[in-house]
């Protein structure tokens, strides 16, 4: 399973936990980011997001139209920023408890998500208020969120799988675990369920288990069939 390429400047983050500590002009750059897309979040959830022009949140925000764009490819780009701020710190927990397994990791890590979930509901319940119109924002920020969760998870699971990162069986896990994050976030996101989350977030995990489960059986078959074709092979003749 090919991974799509997050280099571009919509899904990256301003700042990882492994970066250097960060220059005043990039600290400088980061707020005013943060500021820009937390009034254009409000805005487009008050007022609709194609009422909300470019021009007006340059004004809304004090800065120039050179400036916003400078900053942001587009409005879309602008609803996405931040949308990944929960899942740096599941990637600071993970990293933090890798030597555990990849499944016990996330079990030692899901208590410090949810709180950085709690921390960023606001926001995220603007940004539902704005996709639920707008088909290509909901687009925009999914599509954020799987390539972050792909790339957070897929070195532990390749480690924990004891493969590649190209091995198909990691690509198929590594995309089970991104799919399964995107439901847990609709469900935790839901006005209309009362959510346990932190049974939720076992629900999911466990399932994470039973797919691992299930990529490492499928690795021994495999590893077990090629030993027995090799056994299989009859010897080659030698020339006369």
């Amino acid at each position: 399973m090919a991974h799509r390429d997050t280099s571009s400047r919509l899904y990256r983050g301003d700042v990882t936990s492994s970066a250097p500590e960060p220059s005043l002009r990039e600290r400088r750059r980061v707020e005013l980011r943060a500021h820009v897309a937390a009034r254009a979040l409000r805005l487009f959830a008050d007022e609709g997001f194609d009422a909300v022009t470019a021009e007006r949140l340059t004004t809304e925000s004090g800065i120039s139209r050179r400036t916003f764009f400078s900053h942001f490819a587009s409005k879309e780009d602008v609803v996405a920023h931040g949308a990944n701020d929960d899942l740096r710190d599941l990637a600071a927990g993970l990293e933090a408890h890798r030597d555990a397994g990849f499944v016990a990791a996330l079990r030692a890590s899901a208590s410090h998500w949810v709180a950085s979930v709690g921390e960023h509901a606001e926001r995220r319940r603007l940004r539902v208020r704005i996709e639920s119109s707008h088909p290509r924002v909901r687009a925009a920020v999914r599509e954020a969120r799987l390539d972050e969760l792909h790339r957070v998870a897929l070195p532990h699971v390749a480690a924990d799988l004891d493969l590649p990162r190209e091995h198909p069986l990691v690509g198929i896990a590594t995309g089970g675990f991104a799919g399964l994050g995107l439901a847990l976030d609709d469900v935790m996101l839901s006005p209309d369920v009362d959510v346990d989350v932190a049974g939720a977030v076992e629900q999911a995990i466990t399932t994470v288990a039973g797919m691992l489960d299930g990529a490492r059986a499928a690795a021994h078959l495999g590893s077990a069939g090629h030993a027995h074709g090799l056994a299989a092979r009859p010897p080659s003749s030698s020339a006369t």
